[in-house]
């Protein structure tokens, strides 16, 4: 089972914001010591093979972060980010969190290089966004993100309350299978409350592996990989 570190060169990474410092002293913490420790809180990631971060665009500029709110003047462009990815030696899950043309033309010119071939998982609720960056880039994965865009465009809304959580539960498998048939994506990725034994069956018949997100704790890591999942986001 892979461990992924969650949003390791966000906002809300060691220096609590997306500076270059930051991320720079991250990078060398992982270089010096294999250990990493996220936000103000100690959340220790250092089992991660694998790093996560967000891209987003403003303005025609593609940012590394979670939500527009999060951009300020510290926050790291993606082309300045890029050598700062390649020095951290780990591989690398990109999540967007923008939907249009001219920002998955930028992250495809961004990564299509030979230092990126077979490191790289590209992730969206949007099914054809991340397949289409994955051809882009040699070796690279696509992975769609469930429960929030189903390939038909109908909308699906993340679990909020105790209620919803239980009816996606019973329900989440049933929703997206006939999706699976066609889905041409490799990973299915999915909030780790709704990694429920019958979707990992169904996907795994269907050759996808199931990564979940986000992991907060050894013990829910434990759940998972008990369950059969093959990946896990982690932020402890």
């Amino acid at each position: 089972m892979e461990i992924v570190a969650h949003k390791i060169n966000s906002r809300n990474a060691l220096s609590g914001d997306g500076s270059l410092f930051g991320i720079r002293s991250e990078f060398d913490a992982i270089e010096k010591t294999g250990e990493v420790f996220m936000d103000r809180n100690s959340k220790n990631i250092n089992q991660a093979s694998r790093i996560e971060f967000d891209v987003i665009e403003q303005k025609g500029e593609v940012f590394l972060a979670h939500d527009l709110e999060d951009i300020n003047n510290d926050t790291l462009r993606l082309q300045d980010a890029l050598p700062l990815l390649q020095a951290s030696n780990k591989d690398l899950m990109c999540d967007l969190k923008s939907y249009t043309p001219s920002v998955l033309e930028k992250v495809a010119q961004a990564f299509n290089s030979p230092c990126w071939q077979d490191r790289i998982i590209f992730t969206s609720h949007v099914a054809q966004d991340s397949r289409w960056l994955a051809r882009q880039v040699p070796g690279a994965r696509s992975a769609w993100s469930i429960p929030q865009i189903n390939l038909t465009g109908v909308q699906v809304p993340t679990p909020r309350s105790e209620q919803d959580l239980l009816w996606w539960k019973a329900n989440i498998t049933e929703r997206i299978l006939p999706s699976l048939a066609f889905n041409a994506c490799d990973i299915i990725s999915t909030q780790f409350e709704l990694a429920v034994p019958d979707l990992i069956e169904a996907a795994h018949s269907y050759n996808k592996q199931v990564y979940a997100w986000t992991i907060t704790s050894p013990q829910q890591v434990l759940q998972m990989e008990q369950l059969g999942i093959d990946g896990v986001v982690v932020d402890y």
